[in-house]
């Protein structure tokens, strides 16, 4: 079965995207956040934008992590 596959974007980044169907098994995901131009999104997932595909994906997750550093942080201050 395929779960995860590289993802190729403009920039020069390594990105692997995985499936619904995995992250269904995962109980308690970590998402890692890196870099600015990160910043609307990781608004939106602390939010819990449900336009925002990273979001639908975990709602029914009882616990998530997500790990930002200092140019990502989105300043907001809910939790997940």
């Amino acid at each position: 079965d395929l779960h995860s596959f590289p993802t190729r974007r403009s920039s020069d980044l390594h990105i692997v995207s995985v499936t619904p169907e995995l992250l269904a098994r995962i109980a308690e995901p970590v998402f890692v956040v890196a870099g600015g131009d990160k910043r609307a999104a990781t608004a939106a997932l602390v939010r819990r934008d449900p336009g925002l595909i990273a979001w639908r994906a975990i709602d029914g997750c009882a616990r998530v992590e997500l790990w930002v550093d200092a140019e990502g942080y989105a300043q907001e201050r809910d939790q997940l």
